[in-house]
């Protein structure tokens, strides 16, 4: 059955305008693209064409969001999951594949050798990446093949720890770290009519979880997508029967929920990512545009605002640019340039010390090319997520 023509649900009758700051991309989805982000270094979207190539853009390209092929021998059935490492000064990539596993790599090595994390015939949909400074631990969730959650970690040496939980679910699920609390999401199948939302609760970096009761009282297509406000939280989902872009405020305790706020827009295989904007003024979202003209499948993008004022009175109104805590390390960047007092880890001057891969690297090779490309200017910072758009063209 092929994902782009088969179970087109209409798009929902307009109860509000389209989403703020909507840009419609050229590239095209069977399935929502994921998201993340990280202070003052842009964000950074995965998603699959209808052939199955991943593909990456970010944000600070010119113009924003012209997707780049990874790696074309990496083919993924599902939503691929993208995630910023900034301590490790990395991006990572997971997929699923069409015999069931569920792969990963990343940008250190230019997109060039996946990692089997889950074998074949284990997985049904996902996966999820998040990525924590506590304990410099990746994480990584999925349905797997019997439809239950499986969580597992990777840590700096590549070591890879998982288990399956007690705890059934419909969609792929998503991620979200708040301090200490790890919280997983799920929804109804993302090519379904919709499901209830289901939320797991682990507070001991994913070695048990609880569910979270009682469940919110919503519905969803797909995984909804839950964004750290600091203080407050916000819950983007697609919601049934149209899979209509829906976000609804609510405090961390989860029992006061503002209106939902709904848009005209409705989304393709549900599931729409969200993550906070790199100033911290808006939550930035994407899906697979769902309608009934060209704009069907194409990647869209939007900046949600980060409060509302429907029912609100409980919410913390973020009228100043939000400091959340997954956007914060600032300091775990590699700084280009030896301090003084440091040795210098590259003496030859023919060559510059690349942050992702730990190595020297030629000045005028791509690898050193894209490491000096990915410095800001002003601050001295490498960044991760330039670096990784610039090494997908390094193997082409």
């Amino acid at each position: 059955m092929n994902p782009l023509t088969s179970n087109d649900a209409a798009a929902s009758s307009p109860s509000s305008s389209v989403a703020p700051n909507e840009q419609i991309l050229n590239s095209v989805s069977p399935f929502p693209p994921s998201l993340t982000s990280g202070p003052s270094l842009g964000t950074i979207a995965a998603w699959m064409d209808p052939s199955g190539v991943i593909y990456i853009a970010s944000d600070d390209q010119d113009p924003p969001y012209q997707g780049e092929a990874v790696n074309p021998s990496w083919l993924t059935t599902d939503t691929p999951a993208v995630e910023l490492a900034m301590s490790r000064n990395d991006v990572y990539l997971a997929w699923l594949t069409s015999d069931g596993s569920i792969n990963l790599g990343s940008a250190a090595d230019g997109w060039q050798q996946a990692t089997v994390l889950a074998e074949a015939k284990s997985a049904k949909s996902g996966p999820a990446l998040l990525f924590s400074d506590e304990g410099n631990l990746l994480y990584v969730a999925w349905q797997n093949a019997k439809g239950y959650l499986n969580f597992g970690t990777v840590d700096a040496n590549g070591n890879f720890r998982s288990s399956a939980t007690k705890y059934a679910i419909d969609s792929r699920p998503s991620l979200m770290l708040d301090g200490e609390n790890f919280y997983v999401l799920s929804g109804g199948a993302s090519l379904g009519s919709g499901g209830p939302m289901l939320m797991f609760l682990s507070a001991d970096q994913g070695k048990s979880f609880n569910s979270v009761n009682p469940p919110l009282p919503f519905f969803s297509v797909g995984p909804p997508a839950l964004v750290n406000l600091n203080g407050t939280y916000c819950i983007v989902y697609a919601a049934p029967p149209g899979s209509t872009l829906t976000a609804v405020y609510t405090n961390t305790a989860f029992n006061f929920f503002s209106s939902p706020a709904q848009y005209s827009d409705s989304c393709y295989a549900g599931g729409p990512a969200a993550v906070l904007s790199t100033d911290g003024t808006s939550i930035t979202t994407g899906w697979s545009y769902n309608s009934t003209d060209s704009r069907q499948h194409h990647i869209t993008l939007a900046e949600l605002p980060t409060y509302t004022g429907n029912s609100a009175a409980n919410l913390r109104r973020a009228d100043a640019p939000i400091s959340s805590p997954q956007l914060s390390g600032l300091d775990k960047l590699y700084r280009v340039g030896a301090p003084v007092g440091e040795p210098n880890r590259c003496p030859d001057p023919t060559t510059v010390y690349d942050p992702a891969s730990g190595k020297c690297v030629s000045k005028l090779g791509c690898w050193g090319g894209c490491v000096l490309s990915s410095v800001n200017p002003y601050k001295g910072f490498f960044n991760p997520i330039a670096y990784a758009i610039c090494v997908a063209r390094c193997t082409k």
